[in-house]
């Protein structure tokens, strides 16, 4: 066997060590060992944390985003359209920074969200959605140059205490809708329903006093009604007066957007100051249901009832300046999943932070309370289309008894009570055509079902009942949705 020469030996070690640098550097060069890239980009924040802001015609919309990667971001996109266009347009984002023309002209709010990608694609990701079903809104104000000229209509809020043991109440609620019907006078209303909304009850007895029902109150306070004595022309008195008060110039823009996957609903208010000091006061939001799940004495539903707090908080615009303010309301978590996006109307009002004394009882000038008077109130719906049906009990009502039908207030006894049969009578209302009305009596002892397919939706009670009873109804339109209301009443029905 031949030996190697140690010049032959040198060149093949060195040969081997050209190979070993070879090969790493193809494995360097192809990914090799290394991990593969399976971490997607992340966008960290767009403007200043809430994508919503507010702009006027005829300026320029300035967007920023702020994105990382453990690799690099390659690829950034904003898409971006009025309000009343379909299509998406897009452009290159990702410098961090795009700015968007707003043209005089403009009256609609435009809308965008933003996409990112890195170069093994593990997107794209976007904010607020990747594919355009949740969007940021630029809401476009009135360019006013001349800021003397304030001459905007400013709507009163209207809050009406309300409770269903009332018999006088649906009286004075008639008289609210259908002059707000007639739109002589700009307002907005909200029902504060005391014995079935916890809020609504504080909001009444903690800030407004209330002394008795129904009471109605005027731009948080500015002036009270109570009872129901000649109410139709003394609510359009005093809101006349209402109307002519002196108040700040304030401007108050809502926007609200509905998100039916999650049941959430996003609230933007934009507040404008024209003055030139700075305005401090309180924002509320009051979420509503324009035909409420609940009745009122008569068995109607309520209009425009309160459910909840969108926004509650304290603000300050400073002067000649705008605020603007979001909030997301989670109505599962509200305890109001059931709620249907057609059904809900929002107010947004302002509080000044000053207050003056007026009383719950103004005829005595007795229940004094602090009011904050509301200078300036917004009001949109979140979707059209038809309402959901409506159904309520107008007989048995609660705090009353029946002999042999015959209806009587209890005044002593604070349960409903039953002697003989009873003609079971409902209040049915909706948008779509009714299909059916359940009727169920669930006792002890027995239970009974009916269903009615035909107006007036009656029911005569004189199966044998002895004791304890729930009656529930049940109604149901052609489109499948339904409302109940139930009632526990004694029977003694032989």
């Amino acid at each position: 066997m031949r030996m190697l020469s140690k010049k032959e030996m040198r060149i093949g070690f060195f040969v081997i060590i050209a190979l070993i640098i070879i090969i790493s550097a193809a494995i360097l060069l192809t990914g090799g060992s290394e991990e593969e890239d399976t971490t997607p980009p992340t966008i960290v924040k767009i403007n200043t944390g809430n994508g919503n802001f507010s702009i006027k015609a005829g300026e320029t919309a300035t967007i920023t985003v702020n994105f990382t990667d453990n690799v690099g971001v390659t690829n950034a996109i904003l898409f971006y359209r009025t309000n009343g266009e379909t299509e998406w347009k897009e452009t290159s984002i990702i410098t961090g920074t795009k700015e968007l023309y707003i043209p005089p002209s403009t009256t609609e709010n435009w809308e965008y969200y933003i996409t990112i990608n890195d170069a093994a694609k593990n997107g794209p990701v976007g904010k607020p959605s990747s594919d355009g079903s949740s969007f940021y809104t630029i809401i476009v104000l009135e360019n006013n140059t001349n800021n003397d000229d304030w001459d905007e209509t400013r709507y009163i809020l209207v809050e009406e205490g309300t409770a269903g043991w009332c018999s006088n109440c649906p009286e004075v609620a008639n008289s609210i809708h259908e002059i707000y019907d007639t739109k002589d006078i700009p307002f907005y209303y909200v029902t504060m329903v005391d014995d079935e909304n916890t809020k609504a009850s504080n909001r009444l007895d903690n800030d407004l006093n209330i002394y008795g029902f129904p009471t109605v109150y005027i731009d948080g306070g500015y002036t009270v009604i109570m009872g129901a004595g000649d109410f139709e022309n003394t609510f359009e008195q005093q809101l006349s007066n209402a109307a002519s008060r002196s108040t700040p110039k304030l401007r108050i823009n809502l926007t609200s957007l509905w998100n039916e996957t999650n049941k959430k609903l996003e609230n933007t208010v934009i507040i404008e100051n024209g003055e030139e000091t700075t305005y401090t006061g309180t924002l509320k939001v009051y979420i509503t249901e324009i035909n409420s799940r609940w009745t009122d004495w008569n068995g109607d539903a309520y209009s425009y009832a309160f459910i909840d707090y969108g926004i509650n908080q304290d603000i300050s615009v400073a002067a000649e300046g705008t605020k603007t303010v979001t909030a997301t309301w989670d109505a599962s978590a509200s305890g109001f999943g059931d709620v249907v996006k057609e059904n809900l109307f929002v107010v947004a009002a302002v509080f000044t932070d000053e207050e003056e004394t007026r009383y719950a009882n103004p005829s005595d000038g007795t229940e004094p309370f602090d009011a904050y008077f509301c200078d300036a109130a917004a009001g949109t719906r979140i979707a059209e289309g038809t309402l959901p049906p409506s159904i309520g009990i107008i007989a048995p009502r609660e705090y009353s008894h029946y002999i042999r039908g015959n209806e009587k207030h209890n005044r002593l006894l604070s349960f409903t009570y039953i002697l003989g049969s009873l003609p079971v009578e409902v209040s049915v209302s909706g948008d779509a055509e009714i299909e059916k009305v359940e009727f169920s009596i669930t006792g002890r002892r027995a239970s009974y079902n009916e269903t009615d397919t035909e107006a007036p939706y009656q029911w005569t009670w004189d199966q044998f009942s002895f004791g304890k009873y729930t009656l529930t109804v049940k109604v149901y339109d052609i489109d499948g949705r339904t409302d109940t209301d139930s009632i526990e009443v004694y029977a003694f029905i032989l």
